[in-house]
């Protein structure tokens, strides 16, 4: 796995995490979509999802009062929220 675009705390914080996966999925929204149909998570309103593509997207803007650890919508490929 490549994590170039990771800062080296971040890299490490996902590492050492169980949540390591090495499947298909490659944004929050894709595994978000899997738990909606799984029926393991309430589904956001669309405009609200729409809203969050519109800020990572046109203005490359992450979290509303503070960034979290990932994208919502970009490739993790891209790296961690800056």
């Amino acid at each position: 796995m490549n994590l170039d675009k990771f800062d080296e705390d971040s890299a490490s914080e996902f590492l050492g995490s169980q949540y390591i996966f090495t499947g298909t999925i490659t944004n929050f929204y894709e595994c978000y979509k899997k738990l909606i149909l799984d029926e393991k998570l309430e589904k956001l309103d669309d405009s609200v999802l729409k809203n969050i593509q519109e800020l990572e997207t046109n203005m490359d803007c992450q979290g509303i009062c503070q960034k979290s650890k990932f994208w919502f919508f970009k490739d993790i490929t891209e790296g961690d929220p800056r």
